[in-house]
């Protein structure tokens, strides 16, 4: 069972999310998931807890996603990190340029909001092989 840990400061964001891997894992079982929506409450969990995967948003207040990138980066290394952005109000252009400096501090691969179920597994299944 492979945990997954889903960091998005939009609750329903983040629920969306973890509707989307609760209901492929009931068919194989494969996935849990917990959902936090800071980057601050993501680095608290992950010192208690294990997990295989944090898919996390980057435009967040306070902590952002890319640094939380890094951080995981630094001290998890074994974690696979998916970068997800809309861009928040500065659009695509912006969610690009936040995914690609994710890639830089150490994501392992980048989604861009909005994606769709399938898009999403995909990625989820391809890390975690």
């Amino acid at each position: 069972m492979k945990q997954i840990l889903i960091v998005d400061d939009e609750s329903d964001v983040g629920e969306t999310i973890q509707g989307i891997i609760e209901s492929y894992s009931e068919n194989d079982g494969d996935y849990q998931s917990k959902f936090v929506t800071s980057a601050k409450q993501a680095q608290d969990l992950l010192k208690t807890e294990k997990f295989d995967l944090v898919i996390t948003d980057l435009l967040m207040p306070e902590t952002n996603g890319i640094e939380l990138t890094d951080f995981i980066h630094r001290n998890h290394p074994h974690i696979k990190i998916l970068a997800c952005s809309g861009g928040g109000q500065s659009g695509p252009l912006v969610a690009g340029m936040a995914l690609d400096q994710a890639l830089e501090e150490g994501a392992d691969n980048a989604i861009l909001k909005p994606f769709s179920p399938e898009e999403l597994m995909t990625k989820i299944a391809n890390l975690l092989k």
